[in-house]
């Protein structure tokens, strides 16, 4: 976040890297889950998609400001440092991709709350129409696979 020297102040740099770090976490947390414990949400996409679609889930409805974290944390994955080759077995999507899905998800919440993300350019409209829908699935595969999971192993 350092570019953004200019545009934020040194306390809304920090906020945003504890955002990113928070969502790096949880999106371990969800690796954690689906390997160890066995949970496997009805949703496609390989683990790395899986995995961000866990964290977005968890912090956007479990943490204060968790659009906030989600949003910090998509505007990290934008900024690819310049150069930076990625691995071709590395199964993380593209940061631009990780950007616009996270955006998506966010607005798929609450598309009146978060209409500004169209507005601003930061969400494309057409993608915007299958949103809803998206963290719609997403939150419902993964409190499925939870609550059926952690039902197992209270009984």
């Amino acid at each position: 976040f350092k570019q953004f020297a200019n545009t934020f102040d040194s306390v809304e740099i920090n906020n945003k890297i504890k955002s990113v770090m928070l969502f790096a976490f949880t999106h371990e947390l969800g690796h954690a889950l689906m390997g160890t414990n066995g949970i496997k949400p009805n949703d496609s996409g390989n683990s790395e998609l899986l995995a961000d679609k866990f964290a977005t889930y968890f912090i956007l409805n479990n943490l204060d400001q968790g659009d906030k974290i989600v949003l910090d944390s998509a505007l990290y994955m934008l900024m690819q440092p310049p150069g930076r080759v990625t691995p071709l077995n590395d199964k993380h999507p593209m940061g631009s991709d990780r950007f616009i899905n996270l955006n998506c998800w966010v607005y798929g919440k609450d598309p009146v709350k978060y209409q500004y993300l169209i507005d601003q350019n930061l969400l494309n409209k057409d993608r915007s129409t299958t949103c809803q829908q998206e963290y719609t699935q997403i939150k419902d595969s993964w409190e499925e696979a939870l609550k059926s999971r952690f039902k197992q192993t209270a009984a």
